[in-house]
């Protein structure tokens, strides 16, 4: 039975993880009798690797949100029987026909269901469809969904899953995800449960390799690697320890910050394990040195008073035998922490944000950790935070896990029954009977993840007692920031707004969800799609009747303890580093509020039900700004509620939020804020006010469907002020400035009168100058030169002075 395997491989950058799943579920594969047809993207094949032989063509996506909207449209099409949706030459058609010389189709894992890399989401989407198209069966497997998904996405998911026959994940918030996404087809039962895919190669030669292999795979690689490893060429600087380190992208923290902070910690890290940093990367361009990973690695390595080395870009099977080969192993990247875990290899795993985090913490309760990965962001705020993370990481070191082989057994035996279940999906059995060969059937999710830890029977040998940054709320002490959330009858934008706050890489916060007269049932939808991830960290207020905006942010602050408060409307952004970089700003100064450079981002709604707004345009707003004056604002509003972060100190002195106002309510606010307050500025892009030029309804801007309301309130605010003037000053000073400017202005349209006789009579000039020359061309082409310029100069002659004409 030959089977097509998607998987991301053969990239221009090539990518240690997606290729390690790859080859792991081909092995899983081929075990089973299946012959393996792998989806290729026939860019590169990694250092010394060779194209595949037989290989279908990867169904790749336009990076850009609104071209591969359109695309999928145009695919729909297809599928729906109108092949003249696209040009015959699209590779869709090609890879329709390849997929007629294979009988099913596996959807590799990797972390690519999620809308951060929508453009995989929707190739596993199409895929699927196709190959279900034309009556093959189809597998997920091995994935993390999320965390992630816009609607649109989460339909596509539920189409995918529709038609899978068994859907496959390797981690519980997947697996929770998955059952909240929706039904999976008819010949599955479950959603399967097990461990990342490249970990079964490293736990079975762990298992069934040597009694005193301490770390299963690759001991001995370190020996046939080094010499392709650069030194940092300091004599007798090397130590006998090793320590492995993966570093990825720095998003969303500042480069020059990242490195800086990474350095330190690897430096810290070193010192105690008394090791040699060994620089593993795990994406970059083969034929580019300077690329990817090997270019972050060298500017980390700069800043090291360690000894170190740079290895190259490998293989996966070399590079994953180099990670576990080492005493210890630091990463901000996933895959080093699955080949760490199953070779019993101590490890420090740091996240960045909140797709890594779940990433992360998947892979620890897969071996039994009683941990979480440690946030980047917590450990630039707590420097003893890295201590004890670096004191439990080398008393792993120095205390390796004496028992064995054991550890890893039920961990490999659930991906064995996973793939068993998936061997039966394929040949057309029921996936959630036992297997003929009597192989143990795989492990089915049932929502509980210490049951899932359990099964894995492994302790994770890494640090168990470093802090991760945990939020309030469990304590009973209020979180530091409340976030007030006002909405009404919009679950798209809402939806957004949820994820854009779970995705702060602080979690000290409190969210406050106004429903300020909306529909009940399809807020409470949204909002249970994120009830496990939120915890106690949610309340929820329902208006019956709308109070207006004001009167609903009101209600949030009364249901808050919080030091610190931020109104985030529903169809906002925030940087995902927005609540550090503010609240921290505001820990270091005495200012009342900060606010930060703030984008407008014009986006329109695309897609079939439910759609996806896809931006279209980015610029930023007011940006000859940069601090917070009285005098800014008297002309017109600089801030947006996106753009701040206040005291709640501050109500005590200026009070609520003015609820007779049905809008400008937030100017009226910052009038008041700035009468009697500072407020700071951050110069750093971290809030992104979203417009839909053009919508109406509950999904448009109040600043564009209430334009003619803006402008009514804010003449009558302005009045408002002015009467209070004028009641304690009298008329005097404003009658002497309106003569004064009536004057002026006069005096101005004089001037500009002046200036258009100027420029009219300059524009007849013009006019005869462009006559002359249309003149001087018909002479040269109709008298000659010679006889145009004689003619030319004697008129010249006749207006020399002395000459008469």
């Amino acid at each position: 039975m030959r089977v097509a395997l998607l998987c991301d491989v053969d990239q221009t950058v090539y990518h240690v993880g997606d290729e390690a799943i790859a080859s792991a579920e081909r092995e899983q594969l081929e075990r089973r009798g299946f012959t393996v047809v792998p989806v290729s993207r026939h860019e590169k094949y990694g250092p010394g690797g060779t194209a595949p032989a037989d290989a279908i063509d990867a169904l790749t996506f336009p990076h850009d949100p609104q071209d591969r909207e359109r695309y999928a449209e145009e695919i729909q099409q297809v599928l729906g029987g109108s092949d003249a949706a696209l040009p015959a030459e699209d590779k869709l058609f090609r890879i329709r026909e390849q997929l007629r010389g294979v009988d099913a189709l596996v959807i590799g894992g990797g972390g690519n269901l999620n809308s951060r890399f929508g453009w995989l989401l929707l190739e596993r989407w199409a895929m699927g469809l196709l190959a279900h198209s034309l009556g093959l069966p189809v597998v997920v497997a091995g994935q993390t969904l999320g965390p992630d998904l816009t609607a649109a996405d989460r339909a596509r998911l539920r189409d995918l899953f529709a038609i899978a026959r068994v859907v496959a994940v390797r981690d519980e918030a997947s697996a929770a995800l998955a059952r909240c996404v929706g039904p999976t087809g008819s010949a599955a039962s479950a959603v399967l449960c097990s461990s990342d895919d490249a970990a079964a190669p490293i736990l079975d030669q762990r298992i069934t390799g040597p009694a005193d292999d301490a770390h299963g795979a690759g001991t001995e690689a370190r020996a046939g690697t080094d010499d392709r490893a650069d030194t940092d060429g300091r004599a007798g600087a090397v130590r006998g320890r090793t320590l492995s380190v993966t570093l990825g992208s720095a998003a969303p923290f500042d480069e020059d910050e990242y490195v800086t902070a990474l350095a330190g910690i690897i430096d810290r890290a070193a010192t105690a394990l008394d090791a040699t940093v060994e620089f593993v990367p795990h994406m970059a361009d083969q034929d580019d040195p300077d690329s990817g990973d090997c270019r972050l690695n060298a500017l980390v390595a700069a800043r090291l008073d360690a000894p170190h080395r740079l290895a190259p870009i490998e293989l996966a099977a070399a590079s994953a035998a180099r990670t576990c080969a080492a005493d210890a192993v630091l990463t901000t990247r996933f895959h080093p922490l699955v080949f760490a875990l199953a070779s019993a290899t101590p490890v420090l795993p740091i996240h960045l944000d909140r797709y890594g985090r779940v990433r992360m913490d998947g892979a620890l309760a897969n071996a039994g950790a009683d941990q979480r990965s440690l946030s980047l962001e917590h450990l630039l705020a707590d420097p003893a935070a890295v201590d004890a993370a670096i004191a439990d990481l080398a008393h792993c070191a120095d205390a390796p896990d004496a028992s064995g082989p054991s550890h890893g057994a039920a961990a490999l035996e659930a991906i064995t029954g996973t793939w068993d279940a998936i061997a039966d999906a394929l040949q057309g059995r029921d996936p959630s009977a036992p297997s003929p060969s009597g192989d143990a059937p795989a492990a089915t999710d049932t929502g509980d993840r210490s049951a899932t830890a359990a099964a894995a029977g492994t302790r994770a040998h890494s640090p168990a007692t470093a802090a991760s940054g945990e939020s309030a709320g469990t304590t009973g002490e209020p979180a530091q920031t409340a976030i007030i959330l006002r909405t009404k009858d919009r679950p798209l934008l809402l939806d957004r707004g949820i994820q854009d706050i779970l995705g702060q890489t602080v979690t000290d916060w409190h969210l406050v969800i106004v429903n300020d007269g909306g529909d009940t049932d399809d807020l409470t939808a949204v909002v249970d799609r994120y009830r496990d991830e939120l915890g106690e960290r949610i309340t929820v207020l329902h208006n019956e009747q709308s109070r207006g905006m004001e009167a609903a942010t009101n209600q949030g602050l009364a249901a808050t303890r919080s030091e610190f408060v931020a109104v985030h409307d529903d169809d906002d952004v925030w940087h995902p580093r927005f609540l550090a970089r503010t609240t921290r700003f505001l820990a270091d100064t005495d200012a009342a509020a900060v606010s930060v450079r703030t984008h407008i981002v014009l986006e329109r709604l695309a897609g079939e039900e439910p759609g996806v707004y896809v931006p279209y345009e980015t610029f930023p707003v007011w940006p000859e700004m940069h601090s917070i004056t009285l005098a800014h604002f008297i002309r017109i509003n600089r801030m947006v509620p996106i753009s701040l972060l206040y005291r709640r100190s501050v109500h005590d002195t200026i009070g609520l939020f003015n609820e007779s106002l049905p809008v400008i309510g937030d100017y009226e606010f910052h009038l008041r804020l700035l009468q009697s307050m500072t407020v700071g500025f951050l110069d750093e892009p971290l809030a992104f006010w979203h417009q839909r030029p053009g919508s109406t309804g509950a999904s448009s801007n109040s600043m564009v469907a209430g334009l003619r309301d803006h402008h009514r309130f804010d003449a009558l605010l302005r009045d408002q002020y002015f009467t209070t003037w004028v009641e304690k000053n009298g008329l005097g000073l404003p009658m002497f400035i309106t003569a004064a400017l009536r004057e002026e202005a006069d005096g101005l349209h004089r001037e500009l009168a002046d200036t258009r006789r100027e420029l009219a009579d300059m524009r007849h000039q013009v006019d005869a100058m462009a006559h002359q020359l249309e003149v001087i061309e018909h002479g040269v082409l109709n008298g000659g030169t010679i006889n145009f310029v004689k003619r030319t100069g004697r008129r010249v002659l006749r207006r020399l002075p002395g000459r008469g004409r």
